[in-house]
């Protein structure tokens, strides 16, 4: 050790309490992107993998929010029209094409892919700060599981192990 002054946790503080001596709320990080005007987020921990769109088969008899199927490194994976099984409005407020990305995601131990208008990226949200599915009126339809508040406005949480359910 050196002999310049103690560390804050030498002392017995801990660095991570608050003034008023409790912990801070643990945050979650969610994966952050939009669908036509609006912003919609997704635990992190459950995104694969953010692509440039690929070609997509499609399967005739599928029912129409499939968008079809890839083939990602020798493993097929369902592509799904979000906005459509939503229910957002073709076309409105859609990004550049240059900006839409196709994203695969996970839950209930399957993958499956869908196409973003813009990816917004990785943000840490206090825990505190999500409001429940209770508190939320649309919760629970269509995989939308709470909310939380950015600067730029509500962003929608989505489920998706409901989701890979519904829609897989």
């Amino acid at each position: 050790m050196s002999s310049s002054a103690p560390s804050e946790a030498l002392l017995g503080e801990d660095p991570d309490a608050t003034d008023e001596g409790e912990a801070a709320a643990p945050s979650l990080n969610f994966f952050i992107f939009t669908l036509g005007r609006s912003e919609y987020a997704i635990v992190a921990a459950h995104i694969q993998r953010v692509c440039a769109i690929e070609a997509i088969t499609p399967i005739p008899t599928a029912p129409s929010h499939f968008m079809g199927i890839i083939n990602q490194h020798g493993q097929f994976i369902t592509v799904v029209d979000l906005p459509q099984y939503l229910h957002i409005p073709a076309g409105i407020g859609q990004s550049a094409e240059s900006e839409r990305r196709l994203i695969i995601a996970s839950g209930n131990d399957l993958r499956f892919g869908f196409i973003v208008d813009r990816v917004i990226g990785i943000q840490a949200v206090d825990e505190n700060d999500v409001q429940s599915a209770d508190d939320v009126p649309e919760a629970g339809e269509r995989g939308v599981s709470g909310r939380f508040e950015l600067l730029d406005g509500m962003v929608t949480m989505l489920d998706t192990n409901v989701l890979c359910t519904a829609l897989t």
